[in-house]
């Protein structure tokens, strides 16, 4: 049995939210796709409830699967409170609307399918979105929907992410994200977002993981050190040495590039700074 909750209401929620309506904001026209997206498949009968094998899975998006393309969780949306329904049900739907309008690659698909639920989250947890829907004239006045402000901690943290321009890294960290760039994406990107200074640990250590692949060449290879040399603080660069892949085909960048004077000088500037040998086997503390 499907939840009790309606799926047109929700997404007409959104439609007279100023999240939507805010147009080339910044989500630029990205909000008039996604409803329109929403309307079309609504009318075409391709969005409804299913049971997801996984009970994390909130939706999910498939262009010409059996049953709905898009598909909401049953068991996520019935394990809410009642009020909490609506709103919740409107995110799923807003996330998994902007896979299905926006053409983007993998990681850039979802960095923005997460950008403009963000907006709609603070929204409902500030002033909230008038219910349209339930304004019906000789049955009482609509009301304001919102969320709880500590509830929906994911989005909370997605929020702060995006405020601090590190809402890459929190995509990257979803390991199903993290083999989707490669070194000439690190090079194309670094200076992205904040640059290297505010990139997490975490995403540093992918980026020396994906450079480090054409050990040999210098292009790529110069730039571990550029990652490395962005690090500050002790408890940074123990977290980015305990997330990379491998140490060895760093090693074997570093002691590439230390046949070169100038690269040569900053290895050892780093092993100074945090007490390490970067080029021996394995890379040790002094």
């Amino acid at each position: 049995m499907a939840p009790q909750v309606s799926i047109p209401e929700a997404i007409d929620l959104f439609r007279y939210s100023n999240t939507a309506l805010g147009g080339n904001g910044q989500v630029g026209t990205w909000p008039g796709k996604i409803i329109a997206k929403l309307r079309e498949l609504n009318a075409s009968g391709e969005v409804g409830f299913a049971v997801a094998r996984k009970r994390s899975n909130r939706g999910s998006w498939q262009e010409g699967r059996a049953g709905f393309d898009l598909r909401v969780n049953t068991t996520y949306i019935e394990s809410l409170p009642k009020e909490q329904q609506l709103p919740a049900l409107s995110l799923v739907l807003v996330h998994e609307a902007t896979h299905a309008s926006l053409d983007f690659t993998r990681l850039y698909d979802e960095m923005a399918a997460r950008r403009v639920p963000i907006y709609y989250y603070r929204e409902l947890i500030g002033p909230g979105v008038f219910n349209e829907t339930a304004d019906i004239p000789g049955k009482g006045p609509g009301k304001r929907v919102t969320l709880p402000k500590g509830g929906f901690r994911d989005y909370g943290e997605q929020s702060e992410a995006l405020k601090k321009e590190q809402l890459v890294d929190f995509v990257l960290s979803r390991e199903s994200y993290a083999d989707d760039i490669d070194a000439q994406w690190v090079i194309d990107n670094i200076a992205n977002w904040g640059g290297l200074k505010n990139r997490w640990p975490e995403t540093k250590a992918n980026f020396i993981d994906k450079l480090a692949v054409n050990r040999f060449d210098t292009f790529y290879t110069a730039r571990i050190l550029d990652v490395m040399e962005s690090v500050d603080r002790q408890a940074d660069w123990d977290t980015m040495l305990d997330w990379v892949e491998s140490m060895k085909p760093i090693r074997e960048a570093l002691q590439s590039l230390s046949s070169n004077r100038g690269h040569a000088d900053r290895i050892q500037a780093l092993n100074r700074k945090w007490k390490i040998d970067l080029t021996a086997e394995p890379a040790r503390r002094r």
